[in-house]
C-alpha cells in the first residue's frame, strides 16, 4: 500500500510500457502503478495517492491531456 501522494501512476494503452516502466521506476525506489486507460485510473484507488503521472496522449477514449484536465 502506498501513502497519500507518494505514487507514480502510468496511464498508457501500450502493454509494453505498462509492463516495463513501473519496474524501472521501482529500481529508483519509487512506488509505481500502471493503468491501461484513463477510466481504469480514475476508477482505481490510486487517484488520491498519485503524486506524479506519466500519461500517453494518444490513447483511445480519454487522452492523457484530457485526463490531466480532469
Amino acid at each position: 500500500m502506498t501513502t497519500l501522494g507518494s505514487l507514480v501512476s502510468i496511464v498508457d494503452n501500450d502493454v509494453s510500457v505498462r509492463d516495463s516502466l513501473p519496474e524501472w521506476l521501482r529500481e529508483f525506489g519509487l512506488a509505481a502503478r500502471a493503468f491501461a486507460s484513463a477510466k481504469e485510473f480514475l476508477d482505481s484507488d490510486a487517484f488520491l495517492a498519485t503524486e506524479r503521472m506519466v500519461l500517453d496522449n494518444a490513447m483511445p477514449g480519454m487522452s492523457g491531456l484530457k485526463l490531466w484536465d480532469e
